[in-house]
């Protein structure tokens, strides 16, 4: 690793600790801090690390832009975690330069995802057990399908900090990624 791969590891973690901890803390990520990672990332790309076309990091800010839109539209998501999917994905760009950036766009939001559905499903087994919690998914999925079948109202989480999800799953895509490329396997 080079000084072009440590400075937006190094970026990446100070930025995602404090959003995490605002997020745990204050159910809240700061716009400003949003804005200065995204300006330092963009800045860091085009003053050093210029190694892609231009649009390389643009091109996955606006994927996850897109698809953070669409998960708050569904109600899957916060304006916060669109933000720090966009900023995430500009380190991601940093730190993995050879990566395409639709691939680095959907990773960023598909490992969130991943992390989520797992804290999910394993603290629905804890509380109502695996049986109940498959009939209640099988019911939620018949409600979408015929109209007029009851949707089940168990809520899991009263607030879900997204922020520790996102640095988990980039930091769990980088890791892996890194460490199947020194294996020989991808590219």
């Amino acid at each position: 690793m080079n000084w072009l791969t440590i400075i937006p590891i190094i970026l990446y973690l100070l930025y995602h600790s404090l959003n995490v901890f605002t997020d745990i803390k204050y159910r809240i990520t700061k716009n400003l801090w949003h804005l200065l990672f995204l300006v330092i990332g963009l800045g860091f790309y085009y003053g050093f690390a210029f190694s892609n076309a231009w649009y390389h990091p643009l091109g996955a800010l606006i994927v996850t832009l897109v698809i953070g839109l669409v998960l708050e539209k569904i109600r899957l998501s916060s304006p916060g975690d669109t933000k720090m999917f966009m900023v995430t994905a500009i380190y991601l760009s940093l730190m993995l330069p050879h990566h395409a950036f639709f691939r680095i766009g959907l990773a960023v939001v598909m490992f969130h995802l991943l992390l989520v559905s797992v804290i999910t499903y394993a603290k629905l087994f804890k509380d109502i057990g695996v049986v109940q919690t498959f009939k209640n998914q099988i019911n939620d999925i018949k409600a979408l399908v015929m109209p007029g079948v009851p949707i089940s109202k168990f809520k899991v989480f009263e607030h879900f900090p997204g922020a520790v999800t996102i640095m988990l799953g980039g930091l769990v895509y980088f890791i892996a990624v890194t460490f199947l490329e020194s294996r020989g396997i991808g590219y």
